[in-house]
């Protein structure tokens, strides 16, 4: 599995960190993606992964959140500690993953939204610095 950001700016212009979208949780043996959600239901995206990657940390550390909700979404991640897993419900699409797996595809599309993030003008701006600092925190794992 891993997570996709889709993002919807305003055209012709750079994409800010508090734009609205949507995270996108990416089968790569099937193909299926989740989504796409009506643009009632779009969050910011970059807020949110930021958010998923903290409550991962989290649980990783042992420390039990049960279930969350993503900002107007309606999906859900939910917590289980005790067997180091944690659900993503995502639209049309659910998945169990391991909390280290997980950790390392959150990493991985935090990277992405660097990327994306690239052309806007306030690379010092917080939720951008706030990604840098996720990726490079955080347990050690390996793949």
């Amino acid at each position: 599995m891993r997570f996709n950001i889709r993002a919807y700016g305003q055209p012709d212009e750079p994409l800010h960190p508090f734009d609205f979208g949507e995270i996108v949780l990416c089968d790569e043996e099937t193909g299926r993606e989740s989504g796409p959600l009506p643009p009632r239901r779009h969050y910011m995206a970059f807020v949110e992964i930021l958010i998923i990657h903290s409550l991962v940390v989290r649980a990783l550390h042992g420390e039990p959140y049960g279930t969350y909700t993503i900002s107007s979404s309606w999906e859900t991640l939910a917590f289980d500690c005790a067997a180091g897993t944690v659900a993503f419900r995502f639209e049309g699409l659910t998945a169990t993953m391991e909390l280290h797996k997980a950790l390392l595809a959150l990493r991985a599309a935090m990277e992405r939204s660097l990327a994306m993030l690239a052309g806007y003008e306030d690379q010092e701006h917080s939720v951008i610095l706030d990604l840098r600092d996720a990726i490079n925190s955080g347990p050690a794992l390996v793949g």
